[in-house]
């Protein structure tokens, strides 16, 4: 995908991350300790972190020369290789730099050190508690282990190309590590991994919609010195669903060039550009278990429409893309009074059933500019502009003594693009 095209359609779910205006510090680093390229590499505006200790051999001797690294949620998409970004001093010791997640996943949150041998033969791992991070830690590598399975499509063939995802399950460890792709007869070796950590493994977060049967879904793996741990092959199509249709105004007419996604949490955008009779294809649907919602676009004449579709139907699709449009509502507290001069504000948001399971997501376009807040009336009415017609939404009101249950505060824009009358919310 161009440049262009991914400005003018990013189409993925908001990844709210919060910027800490913070400086960045750290401990000094010792003398001996080779500190890796972390300290240099942290996110602007983060606190830095420095997790420090002692990497042993099997026999509990000091391990110069050992790789060190952490896993952080900061810098999403490591490998184990790109992981390890220190190396241990003379006497085993280092330092390492990591992201200070405290302020933004709490105080249960913790860190995962994991080492390695240089020669990959050993690995560890441990634990560390944010209230501990401050302390010196030990970890002591013992023979490494892998993970070892494969991927099929429907019909038993190997599929290649498939990433994998490794993710710590002991404790609250944010963040997770890419592992390798299948090879051209579908297996993959993850590793190598230290021995007693619990895990467990995934596809790529991008084809996770694509998978029919997940049987390495929430299985918890705990490996021994040494161990290759077989999953069961894991089914997934790599084709995924299709649909076709039409892009039309709302007198009938085709909208040549306009596009169209489909909304999913992935990267880069399932998008598709519409002919010059306003047909367009869409590949790579989700599989059965998944609802499937598409959203187009004529950012040009500033056209849009969002809607739900079944790629199992015979029939094509015809999707209408409307003006934007605007909706309304009355807010009031427990006791029924109206609420004056609150502000109020709508965000995108979407309950869909992914993978069998109900979910609620945030969907963000960057075709249209985010809706902005406005203060409830003297009768407690409120009215938003700058919906997409067929657009899930949430109304959110901007005041602690004015909390709204996510459930009631949801609404679905008027599909003909009419304002949509939210009727009366009351607030907690």
């Amino acid at each position: 995908m161009s440049s262009a095209t991914e400005r003018s359609a990013a189409w993925a779910v908001a990844a709210v991350a919060v910027a800490l205006a913070c400086p960045v510090l750290g401990p000094q680093r010792p003398a001996a300790a080779q500190m890796g390229p972390a300290a240099a590499e942290q996110p602007l505006g983060y606190k830095t972190l420095g997790l420090l200790g002692t990497v042993l051999g099997p026999e509990g001797q000091p391990l110069p020369g050992a790789e060190v690294g952490v896993v952080d949620p900061m810098r999403a998409g490591r490998t184990l290789d790109d992981l390890f970004t220190g190396r241990c001093g003379e006497a085993g010791e280092f330092e390492i730099a990591t992201t200070d997640v405290s302020e933004c996943y709490g105080p249960q949150s913790a860190y995962c050190v994991l080492a390695r041998s240089s020669d990959g033969t050993l690995a560890g791992a441990v634990i560390v508690p944010g209230s501990e991070a401050a302390q010196p830690v030990q970890v002591q590598l013992q023979p490494a282990a892998y993970v070892h399975s494969s991927v099929l499509d429907p019909k038993g063939q190997p599929v290649a190309g498939i990433g994998t995802v490794v993710q710590i399950r002991a404790g609250y460890v944010p963040g997770a590590i890419e592992g390798p792709a299948t090879n051209e007869r579908g297996e993959v070796l993850i590793g190598p991994l230290p021995a007693g950590l619990q895990l467990s493994v995934g596809v790529a977060y991008e084809l996770r919609h694509l998978m029919s049967q997940n049987t390495w879904d929430r299985k918890e793996i705990t490996l021994q010195p040494g161990e290759t741990y077989e999953l069961p092959p894991l089914m997934l199509d790599p084709e995924g669903r299709a649909i076709e249709g039409t892009l039309q105004d709302a007198d009938g007419n085709p909208l040549p060039g306009a596009q169209v996604a489909c909304y999913l949490p992935q990267w880069p955008v399932n998008l598709a550009t519409a002919d010059e009779q306003g047909r367009f294809r869409l590949t790579r649907l989700p599989v059965k278990g998944y609802d499937v919602w598409l959203i187009a676009a004529d950012t040009a004449k500033q056209l849009y429409v969002m809607s739900p579709v079944d790629p199992d139907s015979d029939q094509p699709v015809r999707l209408v893309l409307r003006p934007l449009t605007e909706a309304g509502g009355l807010l009031a507290g427990a006791d029924g009074q109206a609420l004056m001069g609150i502000p109020v504000r709508v965000f995108p948001t979407m309950k869909a059933q992914w993978g069998g399971v109900t979910v609620h997501t945030v969907w963000n376009t960057q075709w249209v500019t985010p809706p902005e807040s406005v203060k409830t009336g003297e009768d407690g009415s409120w009215q938003i502009s700058g919906l997409i017609a067929g657009g899930m939404y949430s109304l959110q009101a901007e005041s602690p003594d004015a909390r709204l249950d996510f459930g009631a505060a949801s609404f679905e824009v008027d599909r003909e693009g009419q304002p949509t009358d939210c009727g009366l919310m009351m607030v907690r």
